[in-house]
């Protein structure tokens, strides 16, 4: 099922053409698409679902692991200063895919940087008056590398990056994680929700009916600890008399 969400859209004839990062409406697929999640952000914060969370989901790794990294620059000339912060992206970009990372932009939606497409990233102002910044991630698969060595590799990488000009390169914050197509779980959630379901009219025996409704919806999703995301579709469970 397809959603209406603000995503960075990628304008190409193929997949070889640089990708243009201009924010748009545009239709996402939820069975493809790479989804941040930040804390405890759900669906329902963009895209109008109810935010009640059942307690029966399914509960997995994410994918990935995503470091913020800010870049910017305060050189007083506009056009060196952007030119300084596309630089200093170019070999932050080299030097991460070097250690492992790929490097992506996006707010609930990511796209990998490439160098084909980083200059079209967009650089907005930095806090501060004649700055120029971008808030980027440096990405891990969780399956390929633990939290502590990434974190540790990109400490170090941080540490040993040198910018160009006046660009500064720093930690952008806490970590997110991200999952790929949320919604090709809804088999496990549903069989998780009708285990339940029949735990509950055995309970309450033969005279009694279980009528589960609202799995047609789609699926949402709550960060659990460090790695594990909580997935789930809103339902209800009804028990009621048999006639």
């Amino acid at each position: 099922m397809r959603r209406i969400l603000l995503v960075f859209l990628a304008l190409s004839a193929s997949a070889a053409v640089a990708q243009d990062f201009d924010v748009e409406e545009q239709e996402v697929d939820f069975n493809n698409a790479n989804i941040v999640v930040t804390g405890t952000k759900i669906r329902s914060e963009f895209d109008g679902y109810s935010s009640s969370i059942p307690l029966v989901g399914f509960q997995r790794q994410a994918d990935y692991l995503l470091q913020p990294v800010r870049i910017t620059g305060d050189t007083r000339d506009a056009k060196q200063r952007v030119e300084e912060v596309y630089q200093t992206i170019a070999g932050f970009l080299r030097a991460a895919n070097a250690q492992g990372f790929t490097v992506a932009y996006g707010d609930v939606v990511t796209t990998d940087v490439t160098s084909a497409n980083l200059r079209d990233l967009p650089l907005t102002n930095a806090g501060r008056p004649d700055t120029s910044g971008i808030t980027l991630f440096a990405t891990t698969k969780l399956a390929e590398m633990n939290v502590a060595t990434a974190q540790s590799r990109l400490a170090a990488l941080l540490k040993g990056f040198r910018p160009v000009g006046r660009a500064l390169v720093e930690n952008g914050g806490s970590p997110s994680l991200s999952i790929v197509g949320p919604d090709r779980h809804r088999p496990q959630i549903a069989e998780a929700v009708a285990k339940d379901a029949a735990r509950m009219a055995a309970l309450f025996g033969e005279g009694y009916a279980v009528e589960v409704t609202g799995l047609e919806g789609t699926v949402q999703w709550q960060r659990r600890g460090t790695t594990d995301l909580f997935l789930y579709i809103p339902y209800r469970l009804t028990i009621t008399p048999r006639r």
